[in-house]
C-alpha cells in the first residue's frame, strides 16, 4: 500500500488539479497548490511530502525559485520540474 504524498504546483489551476489515475497506485495523497507561494507556505509549515512536481514557468514565483527554497529546507526531497514551454533560453 502506498504511503507517499505528492505536492503538485502549477499556476494554471486546471493543470494543477488534474492528475493521472496511475498516481493513486503510488501515492496516498496528491496535494495541489496552484500558486508557488502557497506551495512554499505549505512546505515550510512542516507538512511532509515525498515528491514535489512543479511547473517551471509560473507567475507568482518561478519553479527554480520554488526549487531553491524547497531544497534549503528539504535537501533530500525529490523535485521534478515540468513545463509546456518548447523553447526555454
Amino acid at each position: 500500500m502506498a504511503t507517499e504524498r505528492i505536492l503538485v504546483v502549477d499556476d494554471e489551476e486546471p493543470i494543477a488539479k488534474s492528475s493521472p489515475p496511475c498516481w493513486n497506485l503510488v501515492a496516498t495523497s496528491v496535494s495541489r497548490r496552484p500558486p508557488a507561494r502557497q506551495a512554499l507556505a505549505l512546505l515550510t509549515s512542516g507538512d511532509s511530502f515525498e515528491l514535489v512536481l512543479s511547473d517551471l514557468m509560473m507567475a507568482d514565483m518561478d519553479g527554480i525559485g520554488l526549487l531553491e527554497r524547497t531544497k534549503e529546507k528539504y535537501p533530500d526531497m525529490p523535485v521534478v520540474m515540468v513545463t509546456a514551454v518548447h523553447d526555454i533560453p
